[in-house]
């Protein structure tokens, strides 16, 4: 009998185990106060800053995401990250952060594979920008106004890491978003792989100064190679052309100078004689 009892027992625990699990429910807000504010911010259907226009008048839709912020859980803010309205799920997203739920780094990462943008107006200037951009810089901008030393939190935070390490990972980050992490501190030595990557298969060229400024002398001839095939590029941010040529000039390698040298002319045509002689000074 005791034998049965324990074949009856194990049948039934096969049995149970071999069944679907049940799917989880999805949570659902019933708060009218949460809804009619999601309703208003997608009305508005825009990000903005605390104070906007050229008389720097305080924002109503600010105001509203505040409010969100303070009314709705963490759970309905999380139901909100999925809203089909973008300026909604990015304040969803932002209510996260406030109330330092770590949620708010898995909406970042579904965010920065979709590529999705949201209407923004920040004091008087209005844009589209995308909405992972939106959700890093809100957090990296609230990490860096508490900190004691900014430095060291941006180096020591370990979310910022989390969000940095999956910028640092893809493709289709927006430039600004790599310019950040690479800015923000000095990854250890396991990040090397991706971050070799990112600099010498995609040339990306914030991740070149960063090898460049902390690993020069290890991957010299990548360097010269990855800085060599960016400058044929006909899309050069201006601005970049002075980190560009700090790096090749630094080699004191005379096909490179003259490579530069080469590029003056078109820096002429496109930005002037003055830019020309900013960057001709530096070769001297």
């Amino acid at each position: 009998m005791k034998r049965i009892s324990i074949y009856l027992f194990c049948g039934i625990f096969i049995f149970l185990s071999c069944q679907s699990p049940s799917k989880e429910k999805t949570y659902v807000i019933t708060n009218k106060n949460v809804l009619n504010l999601r309703d208003t911010i997608a009305n508005f259907n825009e990000v903005q800053s605390s104070h906007i226009g050229y008389a720097g008048s305080p924002s109503t839709q600010y105001n509203n995401y505040k409010n969100l912020a303070r009314l709705a859980s963490a759970d309905e803010l999380y139901v909100l990250t999925k809203d089909t309205n973008n300026a909604v799920a990015t304040y969803a997203t932002f209510g996260l952060i406030d109330k330092e739920n770590p949620k708010f780094i898995d909406v970042f990462e579904d965010f920065l594979k979709t590529d999705k943008k949201v209407k923004t107006m920040k004091g008087c200037s209005m844009g589209s920008d995308f909405v992972s951009s939106e959700i890093y810089y809100k957090y990296w901008n609230d990490l860096r106004l508490s900190a004691n030393d900014e430095k060291v939190a941006l180096q020591k935070d370990a979310q910022l890491l989390k969000l940095d390490s999956l910028i640092i990972a893809t493709n289709n980050a927006d430039w600004l978003l790599y310019m950040t992490v690479f800015e923000n501190r000095i990854y250890d030595k396991s990040y090397l792989p991706v971050i070799e990557k990112q600099a010498f298969n995609n040339e990306n060229i914030h991740a070149i100064k960063y090898v460049f400024d902390h690993h020069k002398a290890d991957y010299e001839n990548q360097l010269i190679k990855a800085l060599k095939n960016y400058l044929k590029r006909d899309d050069i941010v201006p601005f970049l052309y002075e980190d560009i040529f700090t790096m090749m000039h630094s080699f004191h390698n005379e096909e490179l100078n003259a490579l530069l040298t080469q590029e003056l002319d078109e820096i002429k045509s496109k930005y002037g004689e003055s830019s020309m002689n900013h960057y001709k000074k530096m070769l001297q």
